[in-house]
């Protein structure tokens, strides 16, 4: 092995190692999905600009299955105190994907005039609630 690649590879004891994949395989999820959302967002605007070039569908079957690995891997690891983010910016992560979702589905069904109001934001807030109970789900479980 080349020094680069010691340093690297250099654990010290098999729980190194397994967070050090875990955390690439946590990255590479969050990557993934940012650039599903981004690539069906652009898709959808510039009309069928990037499946054009490649089918979204085989991109979301490769999301899911690492969403699949990263899932089972947080399952599996201890929360640290560091690792939690506060209630605040939970909040505002969760607003900012409602609007975003509700934004979206209104530039998908704004023919249909009124009704696409109203779509949106039962969309919108659907989407903060399941996000918010969700994650309130998943923080008992984590601290039982």
């Amino acid at each position: 092995m080349t020094n680069f690649e010691e340093q690297i590879f250099n654990f010290k004891n098999r729980s190194d190692a397994i967070w050090f994949f875990s955390t690439i395989i946590k990255q590479a999820f969050k990557i993934g999905l940012s650039s599903y959302i981004i690539f069906i967002i652009i898709d959808e605007l510039f009309n069928n600009f990037i499946s054009d070039f490649f089918s979204l569908n085989i991109f979301l079957v490769i999301v899911i299955i690492i969403g699949i690995i990263t899932y089972i891997i947080g399952k599996y690891e201890s929360i640290e105190s560091g690792d939690i983010i506060k209630e605040s910016k939970n909040n505002l992560i969760y607003i900012i994907v409602s609007l975003a979702s509700a934004a979206l589905i209104f530039y998908k069904i704004n023919e249909i005039g009124k009704l696409a109001y109203i779509i949106s934001i039962i969309t919108g807030i659907s989407v903060f609630l399941l996000a918010k109970l969700f994650f309130i789900k998943k923080n008992i479980t984590n601290n039982n």
